[in-house]
């Protein structure tokens, strides 16, 4: 097999959502010729936001992972404000403080492109003996962070090697970029790093094809052609088998994930107490994950709390368990600038659960898109309450008939993961 250098800082033992591309790539890749070293950081002295021990089953033991030290600017950040780190979209920190705001800013403007760089020298010490070893010719970097392309861009100027870049984000476009308050040479500094990754890296990939625009007005040395789309993608292997068990005596809606202030649910909210106070029927609205403190304020503005269930952070197969448990999934696109092309990776897992999807995101975005080519329900711009009012009514009056409101299963083929390898590998080895 050609051996290809895997570099990633996310990988199991860590959860949340930047874990499942590194995850579902790097253990297809073997299926179609390319064996995979996975070169991340030691998770005891990584700055994760949490841990989810049942993901290391998904690695196979064949899998090479070399783990290797790091230093981590984020233990300065705990120190400093003695709380977590920071969260996707800072959901774990709404309306902050100066000292929230000073730390911000600390990050902004004294840490680029992110504050794990740390990892950088420890990363290229071992990529370099690595290379050097294993004959390799072919490395790949996913972010987030961005830090990890700054690894590859060094490798390829010092041992001339493909390097094949994944931005699953955007760099300075990504939706809470100036809740950072770069000052303009931060700024100016954040935006050629940026452009030296775009410019120098062989083959391109991102994750939506609006980043993928995004991206390509950049410069005119980046090529379309070099530039390729992949979906962050679902295992199959976890809907083998699945159980769908929608309860019979209550109306749930599942939203599983980050859900910060950005996301701007107030209509939904709006729509669903309306909805609740004129049936009888019992609705729950279940959030798996982590909710901002400015979203469970909105919760109870209005009279929700009754019918929410926070679950907290939970492991992704209990996760994925609440989505079989599910009569509807809720899915929202945080709205900023820029959000046509965020695809939340968890839209395949709802895809595969066969559950109606009821989304709120950018009527022109990708994923408004993608749910209405594959009809997995309907997307609504966030203002839109009385449209999302009328689909609610619709939703339960087709509930009180049949309490299953699974979808026929469609071919998802082309969003599982080992498709998504396929396409990567057929990159790394033409």
């Amino acid at each position: 097999m050609k051996k290809i250098l895997f570099i990633t800082y996310y990988y199991p033992p860590s959860n949340g959502a930047g874990v499942q591309r590194p995850l579902g790539l790097s253990i297809n890749l073997s299926l179609y010729g390319i064996e995979p070293i996975v070169l991340t950081v030691d998770p005891r002295e990584a700055s994760y936001t949490g841990i989810d021990e049942d993901l290391l089953l998904e690695v196979p033991s064949h899998l090479r992972v070399i783990k290797t030290h790091t230093n981590e600017h984020y233990k300065y950040y705990k120190r400093f404000l003695k709380r977590g780190i920071p969260t996707a979209g800072f959901a774990n920190e709404s309306n902050p403080g100066i000292i929230q705001k000073i730390a911000r800013f600390i990050r902004g403007n004294f840490y680029f492109p992110d504050p794990r760089k740390g990892w950088f020298n420890y990363a290229m010490e071992q990529a370099g003996q690595l290379i050097e070893q294993e004959n390799i010719d072919t490395v790949f970097t996913t972010s987030p962070p961005q830090s990890t392309h700054l690894i590859g861009l060094a490798l390829k100027k010092k041992y001339g090697i493909k390097w094949i870049c994944d931005l699953t984000d955007p760099w300075t476009d990504i939706y809470y970029f100036k809740q950072l308050y770069h000052l303009p040479f931060a700024l100016r500094i954040n935006q050629r790093m940026e452009l030296e990754v775009l410019e120098n890296a062989d083959h391109l990939i991102t994750c939506s094809p609006s980043f993928k625009a995004l991206f390509l007005k950049k410069s005119k040395k980046i090529q379309s052609s070099t530039f390729d789309v992949l979906y962050v993608g679902y295992n199959a292997e976890n809907f083998k088998d699945p159980i769908s068990s929608p309860p019979s005596n209550e109306f749930v809606i599942t939203y599983t994930g980050t859900i910060a202030d950005s996301y701007n649910p107030i209509a939904f909210f709006k729509a669903l107490r309306r909805l609740s106070k004129h049936v009888s029927e019992k609705i729950k609205l279940r959030l798996v994950g982590l909710a901002s403190q400015g979203i469970i304020a909105l919760i109870q503005q209005n009279e929700l709390e009754t019918l929410t269930e926070f679950t907290g952070v939970v492991s992704h197969q209990h996760a994925l368990n609440f989505l079989m448990n599910s009569t509807i999934l809720l899915l929202i696109v945080p709205e900023n600038e820029n959000n046509e092309g965020i695809i939340p990776g968890k839209i395949f897992e709802y895809f595969a659960s066969s559950k109606p999807i009821f989304s709120l995101a950018n009527p022109k975005g990708d994923v408004a898109q993608l749910i209405a080519e594959n009809n997995f329900g309907k997307s609504f711009a966030h203002s839109q309450e009385e449209e999302m009012y009328c689909y609610l009514v619709e939703l339960m009056n087709a509930w009180r008939i049949n309490p299953n409101l699974d979808l026929p299963k469609k071919d998802l083929t082309r969003f599982e993961s080992k498709y998504q390898a396929k396409r990567l590998a057929e990159i790394m080895h033409p």
